[in-house]
């Protein structure tokens, strides 16, 4: 039996280098002196070169966008999104999360009341309703909000403080509770703050016209601006509602929109 000593191959282990014994073949010899590969050398990560890896394949709420290193993605709905740098005080990062959660839960709420008493007709409209009397003094209906939300606020601090979730209302009677379900509501939610300043943006602008006459001028005739002089001005300003809008811009597109609501605003300052 012959024994063959082989060159030193491209990306050769050191079992492999000259002087190393193998049979014709390829086969290794029993003189050997390393007959068998040394276990593999251990690989390091550097956790900074993790962090950013990990950093950089997380959504973000703009494609390309850095989040800031106090944001780290386990938040639910947690985008990198702080360009003022409000959340860099860990126990302050954590009462924004939950404030923002309580508003976007009323904001959603609140959208949902004034789509619906639109579309069924409900009146007045919706930023009107605070000036309805509804049978109880204003001083004592404040004063009844400020004791009952006073006592659920301070509450709700208080199981915060302690770290409980949803302890002053535990309402989860479908068992829907879950991180994937977190992301929703505060996405969800997120959408209905967004929409609601919308709406009283849009009521603040917008003005369907101001008429002469009567609520829709003369034989129920609605008149742009300028009404004609001849008849009776009609000093009531109306108002956009969210679904009005979207009928009267699907109806013209290029007449009605934030363009024209904006160059309305001059109009709406002096007639109010």
């Amino acid at each position: 039996m012959g024994i063959t000593r082989v060159g030193v191959e491209p990306g050769a282990g050191p079992w492999q280098r000259a002087g190393s014994h193998r049979l014709p073949g390829g086969s290794r010899s029993p003189l050997d002196p390393h007959p068998h590969p040394p276990p593999p050398l251990a690989t390091f990560q550097n956790p900074q070169s993790v962090r950013v890896a990990a950093s950089a394949s997380r959504p973000v709420w703009l494609p390309g966008a850095k989040a800031p290193g106090h944001l780290t993605g386990s938040m639910p709905g947690d985008r990198g999104f702080d360009p003022l740098s409000l959340g860099t005080e860990p126990t302050r990062l954590k009462w924004y999360a939950e404030a923002e959660r309580q508003n976007a839960r009323w904001a959603m709420i609140g959208v949902a009341g004034i789509l619906g008493q639109e579309v069924l007709g409900v009146t007045p409209k919706w930023f009107l309703h605070g000036t309805k009397d509804y049978g109880v003094p204003f001083l004592a209906l404040l004063a009844i909000q400020q004791v009952l939300f006073g006592a659920i606020e301070t509450t709700r601090y208080a199981n915060y403080k302690t770290g409980e979730k949803n302890a002053l209302f535990p309402l989860d009677p479908a068992g829907m509770a879950s991180e994937t379900n977190a992301v929703k509501e505060i996405k969800n939610g997120r959408l209905a703050m967004v929409a609601f300043v919308g709406f009283a943006v849009q009521a603040i602008v917008s003005q369907l016209e101001r008429v002469r006459g009567g609520k829709c001028g003369e034989k129920g005739r609605c008149f742009s601006h300028p009404p004609p002089s001849s008849l009776p001005l009609f000093s009531q300003l109306t108002r956009e509602g969210p679904i009005e809008g979207l009928v009267a811009h699907l109806a013209s597109p290029f007449g009605h929109n934030i363009v024209s609501n904006i160059a309305n605003i001059p109009n709406v300052i002096g007639s109010s």
